[in-house]
């Protein structure tokens, strides 16, 4: 009896049911462990070589689609610069416009003329109404 189990007793039926125990298979010989070792070897190998090629296709596409956002980029900076000097060349050519009209109303010896260039008055009496109420409102906050 084991001694670190205390209070049990071994009785009969379980020696009994102790030699009915099947005994244990004979262990494999040598050689089912070496055709079991090189299928494993060999799975292991196919399993990298599918892993490589997976690998190496999912390169292939990141490098595609990196490519791509490239070339999308550079068609984007480029669409922007054309838009950017585009304005550029038409507010130059505002402000040219804007000097020569200046220029030409200086040269005159009329002063209403000149005043009327300089006011807007086309400005309807609603939105002059409607102005001074609202920086009324917004001066009795």
């Amino acid at each position: 009896m084991d001694p670190e189990v205390s209070g049990v007793e071994e009785t009969p039926e379980v020696e009994e049911e102790v030699a009915a125990v099947p005994a244990a298979e004979p262990v494999a010989e040598p050689e089912e462990f070496e055709s079991t070792k090189d299928a494993i070897e060999e799975w292991k190998a196919q399993h990298d070589a599918e892993l490589k090629a997976k690998r190496e296709k999912e390169s292939e596409l990141k490098k595609a689609k990196l490519d791509e956002a490239k070339k999308a980029l550079e068609e984007f900076q480029k669409e922007v610069e054309e838009r950017r000097q585009s304005a550029m060349e038409k507010h130059r050519a505002h402000e040219e416009q804007e000097k020569e009209e200046r220029a030409a109303l200086d040269a005159s010896s009329e002063a209403w003329p000149k005043v009327c260039k300089l006011v807007n008055l086309n400005v309807s009496l609603a939105c002059i109404f409607s102005s001074y109420v609202c920086s009324f409102f917004v001066r009795s906050l």
